[in-house]
């Protein structure tokens, strides 16, 4: 049977990927579905037509190992730290990276005291600046542990980093001795090539170039990492097969044209690979690309001809070695952008590539019709892998970039040309020859700056997208799932079935999704007191009054495809950008301002400091002297005291208990007053 890495590594994730959409308070139940394969198992060894069919109990048996490797993390990790939620112990514990956005520290707790509790785990712990730590150093601390996330793909890659269960810095007591531990020194190397590249480039585009070259994202400008999400190219800033092939494949060129043998560029690729893959601190897409890329490296050292598909399995097989790798955007959109280029893009390659009477011999129109498929080739292998990754982006995303491909075709050249522009004139600056440097620094400049404007001039397009809300995540899930199935069983009868099937739980689910928001007022709340209202099919959005309010609000509004109805907000700036990025029909502020009229895109300018505006049946705005409250289906929400939900410095109260904005944002979805339910969510 050929390429049976292939069929272990897809059939481990493809189980993985089910079991991981059970909700956590289900967990329990996943034994039953390790039973269920056990007997699948069991059956295919025991019937001979399934026996000598060999994918099939290769396939049950992998699943069934997958089940029970899942089973047993559950256990033995994610209940025992998620029992710390709420609690609050005296912890030590040292730090594995530099601070994160909020002062939030990636960390590792090596005891906790209290009885039973577990010890020795991965934990993000919030100081919310009251401290910096230093990597790679012992603390003692008492730490307030909580739950962020229920859901493991809105755990926006913690789950897969093995992190359960965050904390917050509650009292620092001590600092300790210093933690022996290779990866400190790769940590003052990411530093140190942060510091330099800064120091030349400045933030803006420095940002950039370290966010290209080590896969940080703490330095990039929250415009440019807001213009790449948006148009489907963030790939570039994390670390992936993109840049380890560019990397090692100049690398390549160079020990070629130097004659080196190919056994000993083997083993020094393979060894650059190993080194930047550390430096990337193993993300699930660099252990993809490097685990894929050493097994086609190390047959290439013995002789042998690399099987790309193989080699994907054996590094997929590795990657679900831990149970929620599957959850990682970039560990996803790395495997399945590989499936797009090695199973997808042949079949159709074939059909369109012209057939020549003398392939040694072409006339003019053939050479002259090659170069041109040459020049399409690139954007033809963009649109399939913006296709095959469809699916991937409604699940992670909720939306898919209309010009994506066209925005790949430039940016990845560009992009490949500033990582291998960017180590270069960090390699060259360790000189400590000053013109050397700073000519180097100048060519990056360029290329970043060039970069930067492709993706502007893109995004300026107005970059139209396709759009479903969050629950569609979970029907795109279940029909992504149905066609992997029907691949891996490469049955024609079953295509006919999958598509009908996918059909029925497309229309099936969206009827009931409109039923269910008929009577049923959405509330998204975002740290302070700003948030977005959706009621009776009208969208309010209040109290916008920094960056990051901004971002996430016109995130949330592209992610379900909403315009705004009411834009409530004392804030002229913000209003503007809010106007100039989603269509707003009317906005209400307490005082006029001339640059209040710089956008066209508003219909109603509502200037006075009291206003009550009726949003549907049973459902109105008040708005007085910039207090917002809203009263829906008799239930009362803004930062006036007197309402049930009351929002005040990153704090929701209501019936339930304080809601702590800053750890987490909160969707309410009432349908009363004494029906309602609210979760915490998260922008990445």
């Amino acid at each position: 049977m050929k390429r049976v890495f292939a069929y272990i590594g897809f059939s481990a994730a493809l189980t993985q990927i089910v079991l991981c959409l059970v909700p956590i308070t289900y967990g329990e139940y996943i034994k039953i579905a390790a039973i269920w394969l056990a007997v699948i198992f069991v059956a295919s060894l025991l019937l001979p037509a399934l026996r000598r069919a060999e994918v099939v109990p290769l396939c049950a048996g992998t699943s069934l190992l997958a089940c029970l490797l899942f089973l047993f993390n559950f256990n033995a990790a994610v209940l025992p730290e998620r029992a710390l939620d709420s609690k609050t112990a005296e912890c030590t514990f040292y730090v594995t990276d530099e601070a994160k956005n909020e002062y939030s520290y990636d960390a590792k707790i090596t005891s906790v005291d209290l009885p039973n509790a577990v010890q020795n785990f991965a934990v993000v712990v919030k100081t919310d600046g009251m401290t910096d730590l230093e990597p790679y150093r012992e603390y003692t601390a008492l730490l307030d542990f909580y739950v962020k996330y229920d859901d493991a793909f809105k755990s926006y890659g913690s789950f897969s980093d093995r992190v359960y269960v965050n904390a917050s810095l509650d009292y620092l007591k001590n600092a300790g001795d210093t933690v022996r531990s290779p990866m400190k020194y790769v940590v003052y190397l990411r530093k140190h090539i942060s510091n330099t590249v800064v120091s030349y480039l400045g933030n803006y585009l420095g940002g950039l170039s370290v966010a290209l070259t080590t896969g940080s994202k703490k330095l990039l400008n929250d415009s440019i990492k807001s213009a790449f999400t948006t148009l489907g190219i963030s790939h570039l800033t994390a670390v992936s097969g993109l840049h380890l092939s560019v990397i090692t494949g100049v690398l390549l060129f160079i020990l070629k044209k130097l004659r080196v043998n190919k056994r000993i560029s083997s083993v020094i690729s393979i060894l650059i690979t190993l080194f930047y893959m550390m430096l990337a601190d193993f993300s699930g897409s660099i252990v993809r690309a490097g685990i894929m890329l050493i097994v086609i490296l190390c047959a290439e050292f013995f002789g042998m001809r690399g099987d790309s598909l193989n080699s994907l399995g054996i590094a997929v097989t590795v990657l679900c070695l831990n149970p929620y790798a599957v959850c990682d955007i970039g560990a996803v959109l790395s495997v399945t952008c590989i499936l797009a280029v090695v199973v997808v893009f042949p079949l159709f390659n074939e059909k369109l590539r012209a057939k020549y009477i003398d392939p040694l011999n072409k006339t003019k129109g053939e050479i002259l019709l090659d170069g041109l498929f040459n020049v399409l080739s690139g954007f033809y292998t963009s649109v399939i892998v913006g296709a095959v990754t469809m699916p991937v982006c409604y699940v992670f995303f909720g939306s898919v970039s209309v010009i994506s491909a066209v925005a790949n075709i430039v940016a990845i050249p560009l992009g490949s040309a500033c990582v291998v522009s960017s180590i270069v004139f960090y390699l060259l600056s360790l000189l400590n020859i000053p013109f050397v440097s700073i000519v180097a620094a100048s060519v990056t400049y360029s290329l970043d700056n060039a970069l930067v404007r492709c993706v502007s001039f893109f995004n300026s397009l107005g970059n139209p997208t396709f759009t479903f809300d969050y629950r569609y995540s979970y029907v795109f899930a279940a029909i992504f799932i149905l066609i992997a199935v029907c691949v891996l069983l490469d049955n024609k009868k079953l295509y006919k079935l999958c598509a009908a099937l996918c059909a029925l739980i497309f229309s099936v689910s969206s009827s009931a999704f409109a039923v269910v928001d008929r009577n049923t007022a959405y509330v998204y709340v975002i740290n302070e007191d700003a948030g977005v209202v959706r009621c009776n099919n009208k969208t309010v959005v209040f109290g916008v009054s920094n960056a990051g309010e901004y971002f996430a609000v016109v995130d949330y509004l592209n992610k379900n495809s909403l315009s705004v109805d009411v834009l409530v907000s004392d804030n002229d700036y913000y209003s503007s950008l809010i106007c100039k990025s989603v269509h707003v029909s009317s906005l209400i502020c307490n005082d006029f301002n001339d640059t209040i009229l710089n956008d066209s895109s508003k219909d109603c300018l509502i200037v006075n400091n009291a206003v009550a505006i009726n949003l549907g049946e049973n459902s109105r705005l008040y708005y007085r002297n910039g207090r917002v409250v809203f009263e829906l289906n008799g239930f009362t929400l803004g930062n006036d005291s007197s309402a049930d939900v009351f929002l005040y410095g990153s704090k929701a109260v209501d019936s339930h208990g304080t809601v702590l904005l800053d750890r987490a944002d909160a969707l309410y979805s009432i349908k009363n007053k004494n029906t309602y339910s609210i979760r915490r969510i998260d922008n990445g």
